[in-house]
């Protein structure tokens, strides 16, 4: 099972560079959002399948985005993994 990385950052270019250094450096599969609200509705659909291969082994975000910012994200994805 290949690992996969959720990049969350409102700036495409920051999603390409990342996914590009990832997936040459690393061999890393990645999946870009460009919100935090979209990449937790992700995350809840990957929970929701509740296949272990189909979540995310590490979520890359950047902290200041419109809406719900890179902290904000992180403890709503922890509070809804932990409570899914």
């Amino acid at each position: 099972c290949e690992a996969e990385v959720l990049l969350v950052d409102d700036e495409e270019m920051n999603n390409l560079f990342l996914e590009s250094m990832l997936k040459e450096n690393y061999k890393i599969i990645s999946v870009k959002t460009a919100s935090g609200k979209e990449a937790h509705s992700l995350f809840c659909k990957r929970l929701s399948q509740r296949c272990c291969k189909r979540k995310f082994r590490m979520v890359m975000t950047d902290i200041q985005m419109p809406e719900v910012n890179g902290y904000d994200l992180a403890v709503l994805l922890k509070h809804t993994e932990l409570n899914f």
